[in-house]
């Protein structure tokens, strides 16, 4: 075996062995690592503190034809495999990202106001992911909402978080008649 290799797997040990020390609170030798680590190499795994969720967040739209609004559907995002889902999860993405939309509208809403809220980027993109959905034929416009739901199947608690607005949704046909 070369040098190589050899420099290759003590650096990713030392790094390995780096991170799992920067999880520790408290240490005086955390205090200096994290000093040094001014690119962010050294990850912090906070999945049970300061704040673990205590609810799931759920993301509702529906449309209005003709007049009157069809129920909500929820909008799901697909994930792995269950037998690789613990080591590559692309598909956590999406559902990660619609939980953080979900949250900065919240906080976003409660510090400035539903109408403020509307201006957002994190309500803008949430509102790019429902109008990007398949519609029902004749459709005239399309809301969304969060809910946030906790507990087990007969003991679920609802909460809806945030409705929004109702918003136009153009057809094809109505883009093609501007041109």
């Amino acid at each position: 075996m070369g040098l190589g290799p050899v420099v290759l797997s003590m650096i990713l040990s030392a790094w390995w062995l780096a991170s799992a020390v920067n999880q520790i609170e408290g240490w005086s030798v955390v205090k200096r690592l994290r000093r040094w680590d001014g690119l962010s190499l050294l990850p912090r795994w906070t999945f049970f503190a300061p704040n673990p969720a205590q609810a799931d967040v759920r993301l509702l739209w529906r449309d209005e034809v003709a007049g009157s609004w069809l129920p909500w559907q929820e909008y799901r995002t697909p994930f792995g495999s269950r037998w690789c889902r613990w080591i590559y999860n692309p598909d956590l993405v999406p559902n990660k990202a619609i939980h953080d939309l979900s949250e900065s509208i919240a906080k976003t809403a409660t510090n400035l106001g539903d109408r403020t809220v509307t201006l957002s980027a994190p309500y803008l993109a949430l509102l790019a992911i429902v109008m990007d959905l398949p519609t029902s034929a004749g459709t005239q416009s399309r809301e969304f909402a969060i809910v946030r739901t906790a507990g087990l199947a007969g003991q679920r608690m609802l909460e809806v978080s945030f409705v929004s607005d109702p918003h136009v949704v153009e057809t094809l046909q109505a883009c093609a008649d501007v041109r």
